[in-house]
């Protein structure tokens, strides 16, 4: 696979959501979800029919993949989970 784009070092919040969804009469709203501050590399890599939006936290267990049919959408991913803009890209490839 070949790195087409990446971000090194991205400063990201995962956490701090509220509670959703169901719960019994007469019982406490539990506390938001416990926020965890990370800096992430994030690329993008071509590989045989698509590209693939990648990124690994360098101080928490957070990482993860996901596979996209053309690069556009795999930058509209990044900018949906991160806020990524465009002229934030450092193009490699």
């Amino acid at each position: 696979m070949k790195i087409l784009k990446q971000i090194l070092g991205k400063p990201v919040q995962f956490g701090g959501e509220e509670h959703s969804g169901w719960l019994p009469s007469n019982v406490s709203l539990p506390q938001p979800t416990p926020i965890e501050n990370a800096i992430l590399d994030i690329k993008i890599l071509e590989t045989e029919g698509g590209f693939i939006l990648e990124w690994v936290s360098r101080n928490t267990t957070h990482s993860n993949d996901s596979w996209h049919k053309t690069i556009e959408d795999a930058e509209h991913d990044a900018e949906y989970q991160f806020g990524i803009k465009p002229s934030e890209w450092e193009a490699l490839g």
